[in-house]
C-alpha cells in the first residue's frame, strides 16, 4: 500500500471509531503524531502512517467491551486472549493485511488504528519513575515473549535462528505472554481511581510520560482532514512534554512513518 492508501484507511476507521464514542458518550483524544498533526498540519502530518487515540482507563475499558462496526474489528486482552498488546487496536481484516516484525496477536490483521487507555499514576515524580521502572522490566519480558511467537526462518543465520530458539524455551514459545500482559496491567492499574492528579499512558513505554490530569479533563472538537475528532484540553502542554517545539518540523532524514522498517501493509 502506498502512504496515501494507508493513511486513508486509517483514517476510515478513525471516523467510524469517532462516531461510535460521540454515540456513547466515550471520551477519547488523537494522541503522539496523531494529536501534533491535527494542531500543526489539521490532519495528518504529511510523512505519517498511523493513527493514535487514548482513553482515560474507564472509557477504554467500556470502548474495548461495547465497540460493534460492520466493517472493523477490536482486539485486546478484553476480548481476545491471544492478543500480545497490553492496549488495543481496531482494524480491517477484509481488504487489508500486514506483515510486522513482531506479532501482535496470533492472527494479525490489516490496517490498524491504536486505541492507549491513560492510567492514573503517583504524584511524586520519584515514585512515578519507580512505578515506570518496574513496569520496564515487565515491558521487557513481554517483548521477549512476542518475539518468540514467530516461525523459524531458513533465511536467517544460524545465530539469529538460535536466539530465537532461546526466547522459545524460555517463554515456553510465547504461551506466557498473556499472562505476562495480564500481569503488567495489573501493575500499570495499581494506582487507585481518583488518588493522583497525573496520567500517563504505560502500555506502550516508548517514552516519558508524566501528565497533569488536568490535562485531559475535558476535551475539544478539532478538524482532522476532511472529518472532526476530539483533542484533550490540555494537548499543548502534553505536545510540549513529548516533543518540546512541536510547531517546528524536523529535519528531513527523520521525517519517516512510525512503521517504516517494522510493518508492512498489503491489499488483499
Amino acid at each position: 500500500m502506498t502512504l496515501g492508501e494507508l493513511q486513508e484507511e486509517c483514517l476510515k476507521i478513525l471516523k467510524e471509531v469517532h462516531s461510535f464514542c460521540v454515540a456513547n458518550n466515550i471520551v477519547y483524544s488523537v494522541a503522539y503524531g496523531t494529536l501534533l498533526g491535527a494542531i500543526r498540519h489539521k490532519g495528518f502530518i504529511p510523512w505519517d502512517d498511523d493513527i493514535d487515540i487514548i482513553m482515560p482507563r474507564e472509557h477504554y475499558e467500556k470502548f474495548c467491551s461495547t465497540f460493534k462496526s460492520d466493517r472493523y474489528r477490536i482486539k485486546s486482552l478484553l476480548n481476545d486472549k491471544y492478543c500480545y498488546l497490553a492496549f488495543a487496536r481496531v482494524y480491517d481484516d477484509e481488504k487489508t493485511y500486514s506483515q510486522s516484525m513482531i506479532p501482535w496477536s496470533k492472527n494479525d490483521g490489516g490496517v490498524w488504528i491504536d486505541v492507549f487507555p491513560a492510567d492514573y499514576v503517583p504524584d511524586e515524580e520519584a515514585d512515578y519513575k519507580k512505578h515506570k521502572t518496574s513496569l520496564w522490566r515487565r515491558w521487557k519480558a513481554i517483548t521477549i515473549s512476542r518475539a518468540a511467537t514467530v516461525s523459524f526462518d531458513r533465511k536467517k543465520s544460524i545465530a539469529q535462528n538460535g536466539r530465537l530458539l532461546i526466547k522459545k524455551i524460555l517463554t515456553v514459545n510465547g504461551y506466557i505472554t498473556p499472562l505476562l500482559l495480564k500481569s503488567f496491567i495489573r501493575k500499570a492499574t495499581s494506582v487507585r481511581v481518583n488518588s493522583s492528579k497525573h496520567w500517563s499512558q504505560l502500555t506502550c513505554m516508548d517514552g516519558y510520560e508524566w501528565h497533569s490530569i488536568e490535562d485531559f479533563k475535558d476535551i475539544c472538537i478539532m478538524p482532522f482532514e476532511d472529518t472532526e475528532v476530539m483533542v484533550m484540553n490540555g494537548y499543548d502542554n502534553v505536545l510540549r512534554d513529548c516533543y518540546g517545539d512541536y510547531m517546528q518540523l524536523p529535519p528531513i532524514e527523520k521525517r519517516i512513518g512510525h512503521s517504516h522498517g517494522l510493518t508492512s501493509f498489503y491489499w488483499k
